[in-house]
């Protein structure tokens, strides 16, 4: 508002000068002021139009920066929940394929000591020669 009545001074003073100095220099120096006044509107709009630009850039570089980190924390803590799960099952997988294995051996000494002792049953006790 005060800048209203300011541009209303400035024209009113204008007016003055434009009595004072005649009407060719006071109209010259009246159509000088506004186009300075419009000049200076000018830029100074621009001026906020590129403060708004720059504001909604930076904001719409910031959402994507947040999106970005919040993404990468997303596929991280997607990789070591599927690294932890991966590393049971192969975990399992050890222990079980290890577990076959004892079992297999087990079995086969189980199944040599009662051919050893089938055999022995039938042919009696074997004889051992000293060297």
């Amino acid at each position: 508002m005060s800048e209203k009545i300011a541009a209303r001074a400035t024209v009113t003073a204008d007016t003055t000068t434009l009595e004072q100095q005649g009407l060719i220099r006071g109209g010259v120096a009246l159509v000088a002021n506004v186009a300075e006044k419009i000049t200076k509107d000018g830029f100074g709009f621009a001026k906020e139009v590129q403060g708004e630009v720059s504001a909604r850039l930076d904001g719409g570089l910031d959402f994507i920066e947040t999106t970005q980190h919040g993404v990468i924390r997303v596929v991280r803590s997607a990789n070591n929940r599927i690294g932890n799960g991966l590393g049971e099952v192969i975990v399992a997988a050890e222990s079980l394929s290890l577990g076959v294995i004892r079992l297999v051996s087990g079995v086969a000494k189980s199944a040599t000591h009662v051919v050893a002792r089938t055999a022995e049953s039938i042919s009696g006790p074997a004889v051992r020669e000293a060297a």
